[in-house]
């Protein structure tokens, strides 16, 4: 389940400088205000590691910025910005 973070859930946020494997991506829509997504797998996957950086709270519940969050599983978890 991908959930949008807010300041109740915003320690669920895992720093985006944990490296991870990109197995697909997300397109987050916002259309007569609602947000629906559509996932794209990708037909190889690839490691990606991001350098460190904070997280901008002044995304947090804004209509037109978000930040997505897609647990999974153990202790892994996908993290994006849109």
């Amino acid at each position: 389940m991908i959930r949008q973070m807010t300041h109740s859930n915003r320690n669920d946020f895992i720093k985006s400088n944990e490296g991870f494997m990109v197995s697909g991506r997300i397109i987050p829509k916002y259309e007569n205000g609602n947000w629906t997504y559509t996932e794209e797998l990708f037909a190889e996957s690839y490691f990606k590691q991001y350098e460190h950086d904070e997280m901008n709270i002044s995304y947090l519940e804004e209509t037109e910025q978000h930040y997505w969050n897609k647990p999974l599983s153990g202790p892994s978890r996908t993290t994006l910005r849109g």
